[in-house]
C-alpha cells in the first residue's frame, strides 16, 4: 500500500477509515490501482498483488499430477493391469482402481451401436414383405432426423386415429422386425410413431433420405420395388380409396417415389393411369403426381396380392 498523510483516519484509534480510497502498488509487476481500505484489509496474501498476478498464482497452485499425488512411482507400475478391448480386441493397460472394458471412447460408442442395431440385419433379411411395407410407409408419410452420433436416423410416421387398423399394421410390422418404437399423441386425429434405424440399413434398402424428401429423391432397391406390399404401404399413407367410384388414388410430389410406385404396379401386372399437375399461376410450386387404379378388376387384383390390410378392404 502506498502511504499518504492525506488519508482520513479515526480520531480514537488512528487507523485509516474503511471507506477511504487508497492507492496500492503490486509487489510483483509494479502496477498501481485504487481501492477501498476495507477491501485491502481482506486481502488473502501477505504481499500486495494485482488481479493478473493473483490469477496466475491461483492457477499454478493446483498445477500437479493426480497420479503422483496419490501413488508413488513403484505403486503406479505395479498396479497396472492389461486387458483386451471388447470391441477391437487390442490390449490396453489401466489402473486396478478402475475397470474399463474398452480401450477408448470410440470403441465404446461403436460397441454400443453394434449391440443396438446388429440384430436388424437378420430380421430384415428374413421378412421381405414386412420390409417392403415399411419402406412404403417411410417413403410415403415418414420424416427422419439424425441421431446417435450421425450413424442412425429417427423415423417419425404420422397415423390417423380414425383408421386404427392402419396403425395396428405398422405396429405389428415393427414388432415382427424387432424394431423398438414409442407412440405419442400428435393432434386431435393424429398419432406419432417414433423408431430408430441405422443409416447403413436404410442405405442398403434405398430408404435413406434427409428431409425434405423432395430434395433427396429416394428410390428403393429392386427387391423392395418388385414386392407388391411396397405399393400397399404407399397407398395406406398417401393414398385414398373412392368408395363411390371404386378408385384407388395415390398422390405425391416426389417424382422418384411415384416412379417406384408405378414400377411396382407394372411388375404385378396392374393397370393404372398416371397424371402430372403443374401450377400455371405459380410455376415455382412443386408439381403434383397422381396415380389412379380405376378398374374394379385391377383393384381386386391388388387386394388379393396384398399381405396386409389396405384402404378399400372391407
Amino acid at each position: 500500500m502506498i502511504m499518504d498523510n492525506t488519508y482520513r483516519r479515526n480520531e480514537k484509534t488512528g487507523c485509516i477509515v474503511k471507506r477511504q480510497r487508497i492507492e496500492v502498488k503490486c509487489d510483483e509487476c509494479g502496477s498501481v490501482w485504487d481501492t477501498l481500505y476495507s477491501n485491502y484489509k481482506r486481502r488473502k496474501y501477505d504481499q500486495d498483488y494485482c488481479k493478473s498476478c493473483r490469477s496466475r498464482k491461483n492457477y499454478h497452485k493446483y498445477d500437479f499430477d493426480l497420479n503422483k499425488f496419490r501413488w508413488s512411482e513403484e505403486e503406479r507400475k505395479g498396479s497396472q493391469i492389461t486387458k483386451k478391448c471388447l470391441h477391437c480386441g487390442t490390449d490396453f493397460k489401466f489402473h486396478k482402481s478402475s475397470q474399463p472394458k474398452f480401450c477408448g471412447q470410440k470403441c465404446k460408442d461403436n460397441y454400443g451401436y453394434k449391440q443396438k442395431y446388429e440384430h436388424l440385419n437378420n430380421s430384415f433379411m428374413d421378412h421381405p414383405n414386412e420390409v417392403s411395407y415399411l419402406a412404403g410407409v417411410i417413403l410415403g408419410d415418414g420424416f427422419s432426423r439424425k441421431v446417435d452420433n450421425k450413424k442412425a436416423s429417427q423415423i417419425l410416421v404420422a397415423c390417423d386415429t380414425r383408421q386404427p387398423r392402419l396403425t395396428d399394421v405398422v405396429i405389428s410390422v415393427l414388432k415382427l422386425l424387432e424394431v423398438s418404437y414409442y407412440i405419442e399423441k400428435g393432434g386431435s386425429n393424429c398419432e406419432l410413431i417414433y423408431f430408430m434405424l441405422p443409416d447403413d440399413l436404410l442405405i442398403e434398402y434405398g430408404m435413406f433420405f434427409s428431409s425434405p424428401k423432395f430434395n433427396s429423391q429416394p428410390y428403393p432397391v429392386d427387391d423392395v420395388v418388385q414386392n407388391i406390399n411396397f405399393a400397399v404401404g404407399l397407398i395406406n399413407t398417401d393414398g385414398h380409396y373412392h368408395r363411390r367410384h371404386k378408385i384407388l388414388s395415390f398422390c405425391n410430389t416426389v417424382e422418384s417415389i411415384v416412379n417406384a410406385f408405378c414400377k411396382c404396379l407394372q411388375h404385378s401386372s396392374i393397370l393404372f393411369r398416371k397424371y402430372k399437375y403443374t401450377h400455371l399461376r405459380n410455376p415455382t410450386w412443386k408439381d403434383r403426381y397422381t396415380v389412379n387404379i380405376g378398374r374394379q378388376k385391377e383393384t381386386n387384383k391388388l387386394l388379393a396380392k396384398s399381405d396386409f390390410y389396405m384402404k378399400g378392404m372391407l
